[in-house]
C-alpha cells in the first residue's frame, strides 16, 4: 500500500483520529489491507473492542458523534496504539 493515501488529512476530528492511527499502524507493519473492512482489520489486530462503526457513522453516514462516542473512539485507538507499540510484526 502506498503512503499516498495518508497525504490528504481530513478535517473532521474522528476521521483525523482514524487517519493518524491508520498511518501509525502502517508504519509499524500492521496496516489495513486494501480489501479489509475496518471491523476485519480491528479483529486481525486482536482489538474487537474497538468500534469501527463509530468511524463509519462519521465517514459514510455523515453523522455527528456524541462527546462520549468521540471519547470512546479516541480511547480505543489509544489502547490499540499502545498494544501495537508493544507487539512485533
Amino acid at each position: 500500500m502506498a503512503l499516498s493515501r495518508f497525504t490528504d488529512k481530513p478535517n473532521e476530528p474522528v476521521r483525523q483520529l482514524f487517519f493518524d492511527f491508520e498511518a501509525f499502524a502502517h508504519k509499524k507493519g500492521f496496516g489495513r489491507k486494501q480489501s479489509e473492512t475496518i471491523e476485519d482489520w480491528f479483529e486481525r489486530l486482536d482489538a474487537p473492542y474497538a468500534d469501527g462503526a463509530l468511524y463509519q457513522k462519521v465517514r459514510y453516514g455523515e453523522e455527528t458523534l456524541t462527546e462520549n462516542e468521540v471519547k470512546t473512539f479516541k480511547e480505543d485507538l489509544s489502547s490499540l496504539r499502545t498494544a501495537l507499540s508493544n507487539k512485533s510484526q
